[in-house]
């Protein structure tokens, strides 16, 4: 699975770690669960607070993965314990990487929209029909 964007991040810890069900999702980190499935379709951005919650469920996730996508997504293979499971990152260093995360989900968002435009376009014109004149058939 390509994770381009924090949904579908979000979206694979559900999958790997609560059995796709958002309500395990929910019990684990203490997040609303219908907060949580606005979270992983994209209807809504997660703030700080409820990333460093899901970061403090799943201590072997990696915040980088999680935030921005890069690295892969456990900093430890998951059946080992974490010798530290409550990460602690500066104020500063959790909010640039957060401003980065919405910036890129922005970003994505506006990919997606343009795309979908293209293929309103091309649907549109592949559904034209062409009539020829009769005489040259």
């Amino acid at each position: 699975m390509k994770n381009d964007s924090l949904s579908e991040r979000l979206t694979q810890i559900r999958v790997t770690f609560c059995d796709n069900k958002t309500r395990f999702f929910a019990q684990k980190t203490g997040i609303n669960e219908n907060m949580l499935a606005n979270y992983c379709t994209g209807l809504r951005t997660p703030g700080k607070k409820t990333l460093e919650k899901i970061l403090a469920a799943f201590p072997a996730i990696n915040a980088d993965w999680l935030l921005m996508g890069k690295g892969q997504m456990l900093s430890t293979p998951a059946s080992e314990p974490t010798a530290n499971p409550q990460r602690s990152y500066s104020e500063p260093t959790l909010l640039q990487l957060y401003t980065e995360a919405i910036r890129e989900n922005e970003r994505l968002r506006m990919e997606v929209e343009q795309l979908r435009e293209k293929i309103a376009l091309l649907s549109a014109e592949t559904s034209e029909v062409v009539t020829l004149p009769s005489d040259t058939i």
